[in-house]
């Protein structure tokens, strides 16, 4: 497989154990990752997170841990709940305005 400029979606990247933190932190540092049975193998991956969950609060409490954390916090997109109305172009614009602020900086 295949896995140069891939992209990963990790939904719920808070449930993640500690344990599990610390591969994906390797792979995300070094590329480098060990299939089953294999030889390490190089994967230059970018990944794209999500969590309905405090995931500061979870960092303050050790759940996750502050390596991981910044490294997967590069562009930050909190927004609110889309149950009560779903407005595309509001989530559009929130989102236009932080990749702009980060290609500032």
């Amino acid at each position: 497989m295949d896995l140069r400029h891939a992209k990963l979606f990790l939904d719920e990247v808070a449930e993640l154990s500690t344990h599990m933190q610390a591969k994906l932190l390797r792979v995300l540092e070094s590329g480098e990752y060990s299939p089953l049975g294999g030889k390490t193998k190089y994967a230059d991956i970018r990944i794209i997170s999500a969590t309905n969950r405090d995931i500061h609060q979870m960092l303050t409490d050790g759940i996750v841990r502050e390596d991981f954390y910044h490294r997967l916090n590069v562009i930050s997109l909190e927004m609110p709940p889309l149950r009560p109305h779903f407005d595309i172009k509001m989530v559009r614009t929130c989102f236009k305005f932080k990749v702009t602020i980060f290609q500032v900086r």
